[in-house]
């Protein structure tokens, strides 16, 4: 069952800071060294301090990124930059952005979900996730004790019934516009029977993580920890019935959204390949003839027309008797690019790792990983965590100027992967492949914070 229970947040006081917008930023992920160094000089209390600080020349372990952010959040929250809330409650968050010509509202819930090991079967991830992330991560908890940044998690609510149950939210606790200027809103939701009635709602679900695969395997980490250190709290952290009072470390700090919503936006992941062997075209070409229908481009060059390309891959990927197809577009510079569809009435499990479901290896991320990027290309599994030799972009245009001033030799673009297929990889117990889905767009932190202490 997914336990899900208020917590009580840590914010920005309103009376210091003005403007959200001037202090929350995107995930660590996110955030190059010119990102950071730009949140830094935009506000002195931007939360990229918190989340993603800068590595100084003479870190050691006890004076590094890590304890320097545990040292300004114990410090913004005795001058009162950030204020706890003062009782517990369930966040509803709001985004509204504009994309592709149109206007979203996505909402959310901003929760404490109580942890569950993958096996258990509540709570399932559809990715995989790389080993020095997790690594960033686990150290940035055990220095603060609090989580900044919200995993984004799916649940299937057809009939919205959460959002019948929450109501009408009434004027927002928090409104502001970001860089991009979206604009977002947080409610606090403390009535105790809308908050019991969420609660039961949620408690036969199971949940999806979307995006924060490794914040998540990071909290399971640290909660083994804890638990190894300390039988009694490991008594608490481990019981299963939700009667029993359980360590803040034992949940983490999700924002819930239902796979219903109308604001639910996915964009493609598209691959930048550097093969360990400079392609020969022609050749590449005629070999992809043995498993592909291979077509000069027909449609909008994504170096100049970014929106009319996704239209045209996506048209090219259209239901043909109800079922979608493999497409992707091979670019190589210049403007020279192919439509590269799977060949009619081909089954593609003969070159798949065995065992796997139909839906798996339906999974164009999949295709293009083991049929053209492994069959053809010579890329081993290690090349896809190397940025020197596989690197993610969702952006065709990114993509296509990185092809054509030589930093990559060759593009392969893609659609983006349907929820309905992470979905149904997830509860088939299955992950695709690293950077296969990008929710656009990304949850900021610094609105609201996950910190261990408010909880006990």
């Amino acid at each position: 069952m997914a336990l899900i229970v208020p917590f009580r947040g840590l914010r920005y006081n309103p009376e210091v800071v003005r403007d959200l917008g001037e202090v929350v930023a995107p995930p660590y992920d996110v955030i190059d060294a010119t990102a950071r160094e730009e949140y830094y000089r935009r506000h002195p209390y931007n939360v990229v301090r918190l989340e993603c600080g800068r590595e100084e020349p003479g870190d050691t372990e006890a004076d590094n990124r890590y304890t320097r952010a545990a040292a300004t959040l114990a410090d913004w929250r005795r001058r009162g930059i950030l204020v706890p809330d003062p009782a517990p409650a369930l966040y509803l968050y709001e985004q509204e952005f504009a994309y592709g010509g149109r206007t979203f509202r996505r909402r959310g819930l901003a929760c404490a979900v109580r942890l569950a090991d993958y096996e258990e079967g509540t709570i399932l991830p559809h990715e995989e996730t790389m080993s020095r992330h997790r690594e960033d991560r686990l150290a940035l908890l055990r220095a603060c004790r609090a989580s900044f940044s919200p995993i984004l998690g799916l649940y299937l609510d057809p009939e919205h019934r959460v959002a019948e149950a929450l109501g009408d939210p009434g004027e927002p606790a928090v409104s502001f516009r970001d860089e991009r200027n979206h604009r977002h809103r947080l409610w606090r939701v403390t009535d105790v029977r809308a908050c019991a009635r969420v609660r039961e709602l949620f408690a036969p679900l199971r949940l999806y993580i979307a995006d924060g695969h490794h914040r998540y395997e990071t909290a399971l980490a640290y909660r083994n920890e804890r638990m190894a250190g300390n039988p009694g709290e490991a008594a608490a952290a481990g019981h299963p019935a939700p009667t029993t009072p359980a360590p803040a470390f034992a949940y983490a700090f999700m924002v819930l959204i239902n796979v219903y919503d109308n604001g639910l936006v996915i964009l493609p992941t598209h691959r930048l390949v550097r093969p360990p062997v400079a392609p020969d075209l022609g050749r590449l070409l005629r070999e992809l003839g043995h498993l592909f229908q291979v077509a000069p481009w027909p449609g909008p060059s994504p170096r100049r027309d970014a929106a009319g390309f996704a239209r045209t891959l996506a048209a090219r990927s259209g239901p043909e008797g109800g079922t979608r197809r493999f497409a992707t577009v091979l670019y190589a510079g210049g403007d020279r690019a192919w439509l590269l569809t799977l060949k009619d009435g081909l089954d593609p499990a003969p070159w798949l790792p065995g065992g796997r479901s139909p839906a798996w290896c339906s999974l164009d991320v999949v295709l293009l990983r083991y049929l053209i990027l492994e069959r053809y290309l010579g890329l081993e599994p290690a090349a896809f965590q190397d940025e020197d030799r596989v690197a993610y972009t969702h952006d065709p245009e990114a993509a296509a100027a990185a092809v054509d001033r030589g930093t990559y030799p060759l593009a392969f673009l893609l659609n983006p992967t349907p929820v309905a297929d992470l979905v149904a990889v997830a509860t088939a117990g299955e992950k695709m492949p690293q950077k296969s889905t990008h929710f656009y767009p990304k949850l900021p932190t610094g609105p609201v914070i996950y910190a261990h202490d408010l909880q006990e």
